[in-house]
């Protein structure tokens, strides 16, 4: 009997879910001597159907202008390839090899090219046991000892016609499966940057030069076959959900996920994809998720939305387009699922200590849910239920104990009490990244730390500007070395700002484009379109005119039905759906805009065309756009389409002009200046008025360091030259493009195994609990005494804030009869004015109050210290933070 093909995948291990592997199999599947005369003939590939951890897909080339031609799988199918060769279905399949069996069938050629995909299950009992039988059969002992699973697919070739006669031939195709065993866990440590708009993950091994950042490998995740490389591009933080499978039949109604228990643990449970390729068509799938970060972060982060997806409610149930109502938190754990995934592809290895870094300006139950999502992503990558005390066991011990450690962390709601799981360590992305380009500066210099201690005999002041997708981070930091063999790292304060990142600058490219495309439309619809400003040299007034022109151009088109992208956020009607849809499809384009603008050249000297142009059948704008528009016109309104114009002086003036409108104090410049008014107000609080409260000499920031990926826009860089109140700033800044995403993935991989790891010859001495400390003061305003009343400061340690009293008149007067409101407000280091951040509502007037801290919840509570009730809390931040800007509705 003739092997006709020999399929060989190298990189199936136990226990890492579905593996496929395709390959091209040429023209090797066709009849062997004496029958090599045959020129066309039927296949029918078949393999128990026991054995369902296993399937193969074949496709191959068809009419001149035609797709690819797919092996049929059913019984109509191997009846159509009889016909097509004469043979009597009977013969070629009967009735019991169809019902025991998988099988393909097709019509081939001699000459025809085939190509199979492999698909295995590995996390599927039958396939685990198959490896656990072919080590026994081997005598091995060791867990991680490669083994080889042979798998035969029966081969049946078939024909009447070729030779005049019938002719079949029976053989095989062998399917070599290696190593067939469990990955072992990564020799060293990774990092994880989970972002609003970009993930990266970063790791060392210990088998190299764990004291050189060259050594440091990113994880190419954005590909088909992800690998660990020296330079590599960032995951798209996007997730789109296709498919939700339940093993057993699911209740009536709305399908909600999770809600069966161990069935929606199972990987199997949902099928999703993450990254680039969760954007292809995004514009038409329901199933799409943007910014998962900040649904996980949210107050809502435990609600549900709805999406629409494929629903199989049990293994008998036919497969629908359904509504299902979809945790928040799952999309942030399914993205960190797939970049751990790939991580194990590409490693072949778990991560098993794993560092995740969080923004500097998160809470602690912030940094829990985020924290919380990879821990639940984590165990998903390894076929893991969530609840503790119910484990698939693994086929590695190591594995396992890591399992149950991390599942009791879940349960716990990953209380510090309970012992490490997944995660060893978290870091706030300021210190992170600050600690990078630190390290490479102190040891990666000539003369290393004892050049450094000469250089900075007093230590170094770094100022770390991370602006990201959603956020902005800042951290002071301060490096000092008493000891040619002592580095110490301390973060002196951190500030940021929750409403400022690469997104926001998005939707100002967006809003712009929106209404040179309006100008368009109207022109082709006989109106007569404001006028475009026109460059002026003052910010301030370039503002207000673009505000005015946009404002104008709206009024014009008081529906929204030319370029349809208002909607209410949460709706799920046909019409918002299609909204939805035209916006993410306008932030796409305008991500590209954005880019080439940053690309352009110097100061206010940038613009971009809008070469994609709006395409039909391919973009959901095109429709809305030419509605109404006589065919004859529509070719020359898309080529007017593909010259509009973006100049950087429009986007500057909306990013950074001050805004009049928008009343007194930091609210009026615009968004680059507050963050640097963050920046230079933390340098004066920290650097100069806290030493010379002390009798100190005032001190300098030495280092500016720019990073995220957000700043590669060129006014970034170019007002904190010009604002930072820093002595010879520009001879002072850092912004390393190579670096500007990966640093905090990087500087946190660097920083656990550093401090980590004994036998470095230097003791790296830094503080890794500030997610434990608070990062402002918390306070209230006190209408009696007309100011501020300061309760806990920034750096005091959530478990040492005790409870306070605060007088009830600081409620104000009422009638004795309404609703009061106690407010807690904060202050960052270096902001001018405390903000309000949680209101608490009380029904009925209290006594006096009471502030206390829950250290296992992560809240802060105000009760009525007579009566001991306490008030309703209400997180005062801005709902639509939580919301990315293509999902708000407002553009």
């Amino acid at each position: 009997m003739p092997t006709y093909l020999t399929v060989k995948i190298d990189d199936v291990f136990t226990n890492i879910g579905m593996v496929r592997s395709d390959c091209s199999a040429g023209t090797a599947l066709r009849p062997q001597r004496p029958f090599d005369r045959v020129t066309s003939y039927g296949v029918l590939l078949y393999w128990p159907k026991l054995e369902n951890w296993f399937r193969l897909e074949g496709d191959f080339p068809g009419p001149v202008g035609q797709p690819r031609a797919q092996f049929l799988s059913t019984r109509e199918g191997v009846e159509t390839i009889c016909r097509v060769h004469g043979m009597d279905t009977n013969r070629v399949a009967p009735a019991g090899l169809l019902a025991a069996m998988e099988f393909r069938v097709a019509s081939l050629t001699a000459s025809t090219a085939v190509n199979f995909s492999v698909f295995v299950d590995s996390n599927h009992d039958r396939f685990r046991a198959l490896a656990r039988e072919q080590g026994l059969a081997k005598g091995i002992t060791e867990t991680h000892q490669p083994r080889q699973i042979l798998f035969p697919v029966k081969v049946l070739l078939f024909d009447t016609k070729s030779l005049g006669a019938v002719f079949t031939q029976s053989g095989e195709l062998e399917i070599q499966l290696e190593p067939a065993c469990p990955v072992p866990a990564f020799y060293g440590v990774a990092a994880l940057d989970l972002g609003n708009t970009a993930t990266a993950m970063v790791c060392l091994s210990r088998r190299d030069a764990i004291y050189r950042t060259e050594s440091l490998r990113l994880l190419d995740a954005d590909t088909p076959r992800p690998t660990l490389r020296s330079d590599a591009s960032p995951l798209v933080s996007n997730v789109r959900i296709d498919r939700v499978v339940s093993q057993l039949p699911s209740p009536k109604g709305i399908r909600r996920f999770p809600s069966l228990e161990l069935n929606d643990d199972d990987p199997r449970a949902i099928e999703f994809y993450a990254g680039r390729t969760g954007d292809v068509h995004s514009s038409f799938s329901p199933g799409l998720i943007l910014g998962p970060k900040r649904l996980v972060s949210g107050t809502e982060s435990d609600n549900f939305r709805e999406i629409t997806a494929r629903l199989v409610r049990g293994d008998d149930s036919p497969e629908n387009d359904e509504r299902i109502l979809l945790q928040n938190r799952v999309p942030a754990e399914l993205l960190a699922c797939r970049m751990l995934e790939k991580f194990r592809t590409a490693s072949r290895s778990w991560p098993g200590e794993l560092v995740v870094t969080y923004p500097t300006t998160f809470t602690p139950r912030e940094i829990d849910r985020l924290c919380q999502a990879v821990e639940r992503g984590w165990l998903r990558m390894n076929n893991q239920p969530q609840r503790s005390g119910i484990t698939t066991p693994p086929d590695d011990m190591a594995l396992a104990e890591l399992v149950s450690a991390t599942q009791a962390r879940l349960q716990l709601g990953g209380s510090d009490d309970a012992a490490p799981g997944a995660i060893r360590m978290r870091l706030d992305e300021a210190t992170a990244a600050a600690f990078f380009f630190l390290f490479r500066r102190v040891f990666e210099s000539p003369g290393g730390l004892q050049r450094f201690r000469y250089l900075h005999p007093q230590g170094l002041n770094l100022l770390l500007y991370d602006l990201g997708g959603g956020t902005t981070d800042i951290a002071l930091v301060r490096a000092t070395s008493d000891h040619n063999r002592h580095l110490r790292v301390g973060v002196l304060g951190r500030t940021g700002m929750r409403g400022f990142g690469g997104d926001d600058m998005t939707r100002i490219v967006a809003r712009l484009l929106k209404g040179k495309l309006l100008m368009e439309l109207l022109r082709a619809r006989g109106k007569t379109p404001p006028a475009a400003p026109t460059r002026n040299p003052d910010p301030a007034a370039a503002r207000a005119a673009i505000e005015q022109w946009l404002r104008k151009l709206a009024d014009l088109d008081p529906n929204d039905l030319f370029v349809p992208t208002r909607f209410t956020p949460g709706s799920v009607d046909p019409d918002s759906r299609m909204r939805q849809r035209c916006a993410i499809e306008l932030f796409r384009f305008a991500e590209t805009l954005k880019r080439e603008l940053a690309q352009g050249g110097g100061k206010d000297g940038g613009s971009a065309k809008f070469s994609e142009g709006i395409v039909k059948n391919r973009d959901t704008l095109f429709d809305p756009l030419f509605k109404g528009i006589p065919d004859v016109q529509v070719a020359a309104l898309q080529a007017q389409l593909h010259n509009l114009t973006l100049h950087r002086w429009e986007v500057d003036a909306l990013l950074d002009g001050p805004n009049p409108s928008a009343g007194f104090g930091s609210a009026r410049e615009g968004l680059i200046t507050r963050s640097i008014q963050k920046c230079n107000g933390l340098i004066d609080e920290v650097l100069r008025r806290r030493p010379a409260e002390h009798g100190q000499p005032e001190e300098e920031v030495d280092w500016v360091v720019i990073s995220g990926n957000a700043a590669r826009y060129p006014l970034v860089r170019e007002q904190l030259i010009a604002k930072l109140e820093i002595d010879n700033v520009k001879e002072r800044l850092t912004l390393d493009e190579d670096n500007l995403k990966f640093a905090v993935a990087k500087g946190a991989a660097i920083f656990l195994m550093t401090t980590r790891t004994p036998g470095l010859q230097v003791v790296i001495e830094t503080a890794t609990d500030l997610s434990a400390c608070l990062p402002f003061d918390v306070g209230f305003y006190d209408l009696s005494q007309g100011q501020h009343i300061n309760l806990y400061r920034e750096q005091d340690r959530y478990v040492d804030l005790r409870p306070k009293p605060v007088p009830v008149h600081v409620m104000g007067h009422g009638d004795g009869n309404e609703k009061r409101s106690f407010f807690l407000e904060r202050r960052f280091p270096g902001d001018e004015a405390y903000s309000q951040f949680l209101a608490f509502d009380f029904d009925q007037p209290p006594g006096a109050l009471e502030v206390s801290y829950d250290v296992g919840t992560h809240e802060f509570r105000v009760s009525d210290s007579a009566t001991g009730m306490p008030g309703t809390p209400r997180d005062l931040t801005e709902g639509m933070t939580y919301l990315t800007p293509p999902e708000r509705g407002d553009v």
